[in-house]
């Protein structure tokens, strides 16, 4: 028995918006004649789990082989209210395969006649944008295949193909998900030209769907669209996608785990980690585990690239569970305000800050910002400066390097962090006999300076009690002090 793949768009429980209610059903009805169809239908589809706009696809099978069918597609609320018929479609069941051995004609190794297929297909896989067939190779044949969606329109899609060894595998690419695809392989001794016969059969090959995670974004939508992924640091990730946002149908696909895992490793790898290195050297951190990296794709799988339309939003929450102004689990601590969304320049190798506005929201403890375009995207503490030195801080105290402990080396490296420094300042070190040890100049403004616990002559300082000072060179009132011991 033959069967025909049906997929179609799905409604909203309003037009195109809310979700579809328990106890709603799509109805199917087919015939074999094109008369009008009605709501008498012979098939029910569940709507469960449909979102609007969601493809939905479904396979009628037990029709006859070789036949013609008309179908219309009803959707009935859970209140019993039906809608109107939808476009009517129709198909052709795929014909029985056989196979014959027709020997040398005209030319030919083997020739295309009715319902016979000369190189019978003995393998094919797939995937969501590909698929593989594979047949056995006929010494100095060449082959030719063709690709049809209807099983009745075909299109030759490689020509003049051969191969060594026993087995021919043809890869198709660029196909789209959850779609049903029909091929047929001619093997020939000299040029082939002719039209493949339309009641020729050809074999069967669906595509697999997305993961149910991914959406389908429309282009024609006319609400806002959003892709979610699930980070496990972090918590859901988002981004929003407005009308009018995208030419032509695709998806987004987020990656997690960018910081380990970037899909571009050879070209990305190099950058990704020299820039996080520059970063550190400027007294800024980038938070661990909240790289991402974002991409588009239409619906064979190709990326697109370049900017939007217009912006799309990403969201990005962050952990603070007490609500407290600060990252959890952070040492040093973090301040939610000193947060930027940084993006990847591979050229420079450089974090840079997304211009535009970066909204954060304690509310729902989340941090976004428009997006012309897709990059791989992080977390970064910017610390701002002090306006005074009443709050200046020293860690780690007492510092112990190389003890695997909280008062070992910082995110931000080597040394001992000097923070919450006005914009300009100058710190003295001294040791318990006043004896000055290292004099240090902040100076590009963001109140924090990284000292490599050496002194004025390059060497490390031993253990031991120092004493610092803190003055503002723009302000000679403003002054701070305080005492740090070192423990190697």
């Amino acid at each position: 028995k033959g069967e025909i793949n049906l997929s179609w768009s799905s409604p909203g429980d309003d037009g195109w918006n809310g979700t579809l209610k328990p106890g709603s059903m799509f109805k199917i009805e087919y015939s074999t004649s094109s008369r009008t169809l009605s709501s008498g239908a012979q098939i029910i589809v569940s709507t469960q789990g449909v979102n609007p706009l969601e493809p939905v696809s479904f396979i009628v099978d037990g029709l006859n082989n070789g036949a013609t069918y008309y179908f219309g597609i009803f959707y009935c609320d859970e209140e019993g209210n039906w809608s109107g018929i939808s476009n009517m479609a129709s198909a052709v069941t795929i014909a029985e395969v056989i196979t014959e051995d027709l020997g040398e004609k005209s030319g030919f190794s083997a020739i295309n006649t009715l319902n016979k297929v000369p190189i019978p297909i003995s393998n094919a896989t797939q995937d969501v944008h590909t698929a593989q067939i594979s047949w056995q190779n006929s010494g100095s044949a060449k082959f030719s295949v063709m690709k049809s969606t209807n099983n009745s329109d075909w299109a030759t899609i490689a020509d003049n193909l051969s191969f060594s060894g026993t087995d021919a595998v043809y890869n198709d690419t660029g196909l789209f998900p959850s779609t049903t695809y029909y091929y047929s392989v001619f093997a020939y001794t000299n040029s082939y030209s002719g039209p493949i016969n339309t009641s020729t059969a050809a074999i069967q090959i669906k595509t697999k769907s997305l993961p149910s995670s991914i959406k389908i974004l429309m282009s024609s939508a006319t609400v806002r669209q959003s892709q979610e992924a699930f980070s496990p640091s972090f918590g859901k990730i988002k981004v929003n996608v407005s009308p009018g946002t995208i030419m032509t149908n695709g998806y987004i696909l987020i990656n997690t785990n960018a910081e380990y895992n970037l899909s571009d490793e050879k070209n990305t790898r190099l950058a990704f980690d020299t820039a996080w290195k520059n970063l550190t050297k400027q007294g800024k951190r980038l938070i661990y585990h909240s790289a991402i990296e974002l991409h588009l794709y239409d619906l064979t799988g190709s990326i697109i690239t370049g900017n939007f339309n217009q912006p799309m939003e990403l969201v990005i929450p962050y952990p603070d569970r007490d609500g407290d102004g600060f990252l959890d689990t952070m040492f040093p601590p973090i301040e939610i305000d000193s947060l930027k969304i940084c993006a990847l320049n591979v050229e420079t190798m450089k974090w840079e800050i997304v211009p535009g506005e970066q909204i954060i929201d304690k509310i729902n403890k989340t941090i976004s910002v428009k997006l012309s375009h897709f990059s791989v995207y992080a977390l970064a503490s910017f610390a701002p400066f002090s306006q005074n030195l009443e709050s200046v801080n020293v860690y780690p105290n007492p510092y112990s390097p190389g003890s695997g402990t909280r008062f070992d080396n910082s995110s931000l490296g080597e040394g001992i962090v000097f923070d919450k420094l006005t914009a300009k300042a100058k710190v003295r070190i001294f040791n318990v006999a006043g004896e000055l040890v290292a004099e240090l100049d902040e100076t590009d403004g963001d109140g924090r300076y990284l000292w490599d616990i050496r002194n004025q002559s390059g060497n490390k300082v031993a253990s031991g009690v120092y004493i610092y000072l803190v003055t503002n060179p723009d302000d000679n009132s403003q002054k701070a002090k305080g005492k740090f011991a070192i423990i190697k």
